[in-house]
């Protein structure tokens, strides 16, 4: 059975590192994406720019932070 995200929030007390760190590790697991470690490769590398039609919010960038820093320190 799945946690959910508010028992999974209960289970870490909010803690943000410790929600991501359970995300990822439901996620991708020990051995990692399985489709992505087929198609992408290895050394491949990417950018990204996010643009809005509007103004707006964005929320959640502590979350964005914290996933980089555990997925990759060199993440920016």
């Amino acid at each position: 059975m799945k946690t959910t995200g508010p028992e999974i929030w209960a289970q870490t007390g909010g803690d943000i590192d410790a929600l991501v760190a359970a995300a990822l590790a439901e996620d991708v697991g020990e051995i990692g994406d399985v489709t992505a470690r087929a198609t992408i490769p290895a050394d491949a590398t990417g950018a990204a720019v996010v643009v809005a039609r509007e103004a707006g919010v964005v929320s959640g960038l502590d979350f964005v932070v914290a996933a980089f820093e555990q997925v990759d320190p060199r993440l920016t």
